[in-house]
């Protein structure tokens, strides 16, 4: 269904209320008929429908891109988590696609250009817009992180607790993107 809006249209700017008043001008009288608490409010209501209508629109995440510089390096830890290569190589900056069982995808944009440059966006002192993290929904911390501890892979931050009972734990993979283990509270 196509998205209305039951504000003015052009229509009704372009009406005039008189014979002796020009085209596109509107009367006091027309113009508080228009905007009965004002232009302002108008656009709010207007900027609300468009906001609830692209609300409904988003049924979920389609995929993650993370900016790697090796693709066997990258692809080796994280198949480590169960993720495998579905496509790839492909497109003209390439992309390679990862897929886990439980429905995550991970899109490795195959452009880094060193292998060992610092994470611009954690590992400097200036701090710039931009996604910091993933956060990978997991069913237990304290397997995840003797997993984790035999799989040689270290912390860079937690376990740490939250106050609604949540724990997590964080990563770095090798192109020191960070990674979020994440527990719901049980």
């Amino acid at each position: 269904m196509p998205f209305r809006s039951n504000l003015p249209t052009l229509q009704h700017w372009t009406r005039y209320d008189h014979p002796r008043m020009k085209p596109g001008v509107i009367s006091k009288h027309r113009y508080r008929a228009l905007f009965p608490r004002g232009p302002c409010y108008c656009m709010v209501l207007l900027l609300r429908s468009y906001s609830t209508a692209l609300s409904t629109l988003i049924t979920g995440l389609a995929h993650i891109g993370i900016r790697v510089h090796d693709l066997e390096r990258s692809r080796a830890f994280y198949e480590q988590f169960g993720f495998t290569l579905v496509a790839g190589p492909i497109g003209m900056e390439p992309v390679a696609i990862l897929a886990h069982p439980s429905g995550v995808v991970i899109n490795f944009i195959l452009n880094a250009p060193e292998a060992d440059a610092p994470n611009i966006l954690m590992d400097v002192e200036e701090k710039y817009p931009g996604y910091t993290h993933i956060a990978l929904a997991i069913s237990d911390i304290s397997t995840a992180q003797s997993a984790l501890e035999m799989a040689g892979i270290a912390l860079s931050g937690g376990p740490i607790t939250f106050s609604d009972g949540s724990h997590s734990l964080f990563i770095r993979d090798p192109d020191r993107n960070v990674v979020e283990l994440h527990q719901e509270p049980v």
